[in-house]
C-alpha cells in the first residue's frame, strides 16, 4: 500500500495543485491512504485522465479515484506546484510515508504536470 500512494504522488507529482477555483481529486489507497489534489476546475479536468491512467497502471487492490476530498486520518505532509499558469495543492493523509513529499518527488510532480 505505502508503495501504491508513493507512486501515486509520483504521478501526482508528475501533475498538479492548490485552489483557486475549488476542485479536488483523491487516489485512495487501501487500506487508508489518501492523496489530494486541489486546484482550480480546469487544472483538475485535465489532470483526472493522467491520473487515472496512472492508478489503472499501477493494478493495485483497493487503489482507486474519486472526485472531491475524500481523505481520513492525519495530514502526512503536503506541497504546493505551479505549471501552465495553474497552480495545485498536494496533501497526503492517513497511513502515509513523510517521503511521499520529499523534494524528488515534488520535482517529478511538477515535471509531470499539463
Amino acid at each position: 500500500m505505502r508503495r501504491g500512494v508513493v507512486v501515486c504522488v509520483g504521478v501526482a507529482l508528475a501533475l498538479q495543485l492548490p485552489a483557486c477555483g475549488g476542485a479536488s481529486l483523491t487516489v485512495v489507497s487501501s487500506p487508508a491512504a489518501f492523496l489530494v489534489i486541489t486546484a482550480d476546475s480546469d487544472a483538475i479536468v485535465g489532470l483526472k485522465p493522467r491520473i487515472q491512467q496512472e492508478v489503472a497502471s499501477l493494478g493495485a487492490p483497493g487503489e482507486h479515484l474519486v472526485d472531491g476530498d475524500h481523505h481520513a486520518g492525519n495530514h502526512v505532509c503536503g506541497f504546493s506546484a505551479a505549471k501552465g499558469g495553474q497552480t495545485y495543492q498536494v496533501d497526503v493523509y492517513g497511513d502515509a510515508p513523510a517521503e511521499a513529499c520529499d523534494t524528488a518527488r515534488q520535482q517529478s510532480f511538477t515535471n509531470n504536470l499539463p
